[in-house]
């Protein structure tokens, strides 16, 4: 529901110069019929703001952020060695996520199958005495490590050793625990990898001290009765007053991260982690528009995670195929677009369960009207041949279905592959437009939301893949005139 308030504003101030609380509560209690209270409308609002959603312009007052233009999150790619971090400034970096090829070929083996096909290392103190330098004070190093074990225990120690020997304390460790998923290799069946969390120095302050900000609030004879530390926070950045926090992650860390990796078929790389379990992490240990880094990108997925969740990124990988795809999120314009709007719409309870084909069909749902028919492919789907009904009336308004080639044909119909809206071509007009234009016809005759299902199949596929993939696909799999 809340989350429902929150794309509703977004979709209909989103052409609006301005909206006003009174705007906000008067759409969705009287146009949208929703039978929530001010304060949930309230809350969304702030919400949003803080998720970049909208602008606060003044007391009560606020617009739509654009996802496009204005204040983006950016990424750098870099490929090369990412133990080599000279390139970077002292102090410049608000938090690490990283999981570095481990070289443990006894834990990466199985009878005669190898599990690593990349290439394997072990840190050594300097690893982490760079990190220590790039990072801010107080910045979070977060390492993805394997789960103990007979062939790793003495490195994992050492890890920690390393780490502490270069400023580092040790702040959590959270498992995260690979959903459904089993793996029968070793001595026992596994499904966790270890999230291992360390501060630079002292932990930064990123949790609310809900004690201060309750006794402000007071002060201020604020009615915060009932409510949640995060709806004191908003309700004292809405009174232009001070918010605290305390030393520690954004929020109390959970006992596991419950997120099912790819199926094997799927996975870009073997050692790919699910997006949404890095923006989880993403969450707790920074805020919006800080930079965070990724020293082994490997399949690109932090680099989607960080536009998720509107946090700028450095990302290094070696492998020229990964930085391949990786800059291909970066310069197609509607996967940033997807990748902006699926923070909108994305909560840990709505989409835990979700694939990431899921979530793509849901954002195109939404949002394939918003496309521009100047930057389509120029695809078009061919619906139907036409002509005027004689006998339309009150009754019937439906204009008669003619064969292709039929002489009596006044019209025929196409949709755009990214457009939402289908067009009509004057029958004498359709030689030049077929011959100007890619017509794909899948079954000859027009069958009930068909092209939706193929604007899906593009879509997902683009967002995936990019635009030039599928387009070859879509080609490919159906036929044209």
């Amino acid at each position: 529901m809340d989350n429902t308030i929150q794309m509703n504003l977004f979709e209909y101030f989103i052409d609006e110069e301005k909206f006003s609380i009174q705007d906000a509560t008067n759409l969705v209690k009287n146009v949208k019929n929703m039978n929530v209270n001010n304060e949930s409308i309230r809350a969304r609002i702030y919400e949003g703001v803080e998720k970049g959603i909208f602008t606060k312009i003044s007391r009560g007052v606020y617009k739509v952020t654009s996802q496009i233009e204005g204040k983006e999150n950016t990424c750098l790619l870099i490929n090369g060695d990412g133990r080599n971090l000279s390139n970077i400034k002292d102090k410049s970096i608000d938090g690490i996520i990283t999981d570095h090829p481990y070289d443990l070929q006894k834990a990466l083996t199985g009878g005669n199958r190898k599990f690593a096909a990349f290439e394997l290392f072990r840190y050594e103190s300097n690893d982490f005495k760079e990190k220590q330098r790039v990072l801010k004070d107080g910045a979070f190093l977060v390492e993805f490590l394997p789960e103990e074990s007979e062939v790793n225990f003495e490195y994992l120690y050492e890890i920690k050793k390393m780490a502490q020997e270069n400023g580092f304390k040790y702040f959590a460790k959270v498992a995260w625990k690979k959903g459904k998923f089993i793996s029968n290799t070793g001595r026992k069946s596994k499904n966790v990898e270890d999230v291992m969390i360390f501060s630079n120095g002292e932990p930064r302050s990123l949790k609310l001290d809900a004690k201060k900000n309750l006794a402000v609030a007071n002060e201020n004879n604020l009615d915060v009765k009932g409510k949640s530390s995060y709806e004191v926070r908003d309700m004292l950045q809405e009174n232009n007053l001070d918010v605290y926090y305390m030393k520690g992650t954004n929020g109390m860390l959970p006992t596991a991260f419950d997120y099912q990796p790819k199926n094997s078929k799927d996975k870009i790389m073997e050692a790919e982690k699910p997006v949404r379990l890095i923006e989880e992490i993403i969450e707790y240990i920074s805020k919006p528009y800080e930079t965070l880094l990724d020293q082994y990108a490997g399949s690109g997925n932090f680099v989607i995670a960080c536009y998720n969740k509107k946090r700028n990124c450095i990302a290094i990988e070696k492998n020229n195929e990964m930085v391949k795809r990786i800059k291909e999120l970066e310069k197609n314009r509607y996967v940033r677009e997807y990748l902006s709007l699926v923070g909108l719409s994305n909560t840990k309870q709505k989409f835990i369960t979700d694939t990431d084909d899921e979530i793509i069909s849901q954002i195109y749902d939404k949002y394939i009207h918003r496309i521009d028919e100047r930057d389509t492919n120029g695809i078009y789907i061919y619906l139907g041949t036409f002509r005027y009904s004689s006998t339309a009336d009150i009754v019937s308004l439906g204009d008669d279905r003619v064969s292709y080639d039929d002489d009596r044909a006044d019209y025929r119909l196409y949709q755009d592959l990214e457009q939402f809206t289908s067009i009509v071509v004057n029958i004498k007009d359709c030689k030049a437009f077929e011959e100007n234009n890619t017509i794909i016809n899948p079954n000859g005759y027009f069958k009930s939301r068909e092209y939706y299902k193929i604007q899906k199949e593009f879509f997902i596929t683009a967002v995936k893949k990019g635009q030039e993939t599928a387009r070859r696909r879509i080609l490919k799999k159906y036929p044209g005139l």
